[in-house]
């Protein structure tokens, strides 16, 4: 466990961009699931990106996400791991996820498969469209969901 933790305070400490994003749907849009338009729903990160090569770069992270629904608070957290694939201005990164996942006083463990797709627009910040396809242990189904937000690069 203290491996596990210095991990996570090192990735956390040593991080080359911040990400704020929020789910593009419930931004401006109510569901079917009682959810207005405006709820909440928002995933920060703070990654590290290493090994360079000529396609991209290793991208390591922390991830958490939290939403304000009308069924109770979601909160997953976790860490995040993927390769990059750079065509400038744009970057391209499959990522695969592990977190644990809290909503109505219960905790499951959940994996996440998915991307980031980013448009350079200065040398320090990114617009980012997350694509996500989160395990659901709750519901037993795999849910599917699209953030939009910004990226500051160190």
């Amino acid at each position: 466990m203290k491996i596990v933790f210095l991990l996570l305070a090192t990735t956390a400490l040593t991080a080359q961009t911040f990400t704020l994003t929020q789910d593009a749907k419930l931004a401006f849009l109510s569901d079917d699931y009682g959810n207005e338009a405006f709820t909440p729903n928002l995933t920060v990160k703070a990654q590290v990106h290493d090994f360079k090569n000529a396609l991209g770069e290793l991208t390591i992270g922390l991830k958490a996400e939290w939403a304000d629904l009308s069924s109770g608070n979601y909160l997953r957290y976790g860490v995040e791991a993927g390769h990059s694939v750079d065509i400038e201005p744009f970057k391209v990164t499959p990522l695969v996820g592990y977190g644990v996942l809290t909503r109505e006083g219960f905790t499951w463990q959940s994996f996440e498969f998915g991307g980031e797709t980013s448009v350079r627009l200065t040398d320090h910040f990114w617009i980012v469209g997350l694509h996500t396809y989160t395990q659901r242990p709750e519901w037993q189904i795999w849910r599917y969901s699209f953030h939009l937000g910004i990226q500051y690069k160190l």
